[in-house]
């Protein structure tokens, strides 16, 4: 994994094409403020990277996947946020990303995922028929971090030589026709709606829940 640590060549120059404030033109800051203050998430002491910051960076984690922390950190780096917390100092380092996603958890992220769907179907136009806006169900599934807790919750699918190298969740999610946006998203055990069974099977989904 030591690539997470490493700038990567391909961003040479990059930096200076990439704006994070283009982003906040369709997410606002003020929604990153909300959600952090609605699940009581905030920074109680002067951090180098607090916790409106590390939403940003989680937002970009999505967008640039194939990019390390490092990288990461770099795009933020002439930010006007990152002038304010990094003026003097150099950038964290990659383990400090992780523990500051830690503090921030999962809570502020599905608030502004539910609150960021919701206005961008609304003024993206949506189709209807007969006065209902037309939406579709789909669903997919994807690989979790191989840990006992996963594979004994979401299960681990069959193979052909016996099962699969990692755990893996089944999504359902309801997206709009005119936006393609996903407005809300439930996840389960891999057995859940399924005909397949895996290999090894966790409970049924207590846990899981719609995310709007």
């Amino acid at each position: 994994m030591s690539w997470i640590a490493k700038i990567s060549d391909c961003l040479d120059g990059g930096r200076r094409g990439f704006g994070v404030e283009a982003l906040a033109e369709v997410l606002p800051q003020d929604w990153v403020s909300d959600a952090l203050e609605t699940c009581g998430t905030r920074t109680r002491r002067r951090r180098r990277l607090p916790c409106g910051m590390t939403v940003w960076l989680v937002v970009l984690l999505a967008m640039f996947r194939r990019h390390s922390y490092l990288n990461l950190l770099e795009m933020l780096q002439g930010s006007r946020w990152a002038e304010e917390h990094w003026s003097q100092h150099p950038p964290p380092c990659s383990s400090a990303l992780t523990k500051a996603r830690d503090r921030v958890g999962v809570g502020p992220l599905a608030q502004l995922y539910r609150r960021s769907a919701a206005a961008w179907v609304e003024s993206g136009g949506s189709f209807s028929f007969h006065g209902h806006r037309v939406c579709a169900i789909d669903g997919f599934t994807l690989k979790t971090w191989d840990s006992d807790e996963n594979r004994s919750y979401f299960g681990v699918p069959g193979a052909s030589r016996g099962a699969s190298a990692f755990p893996q969740l089944r999504v359902v999610g309801c997206i709009d026709i005119g936006t393609r946006v996903m407005e809300a998203a439930r996840f389960g055990p891999y057995a859940k709606g399924s005909s397949r069974s895996p290999t090894r099977c966790g409970p049924t989904s207590r846990r899981a829940r719609w995310c709007s």
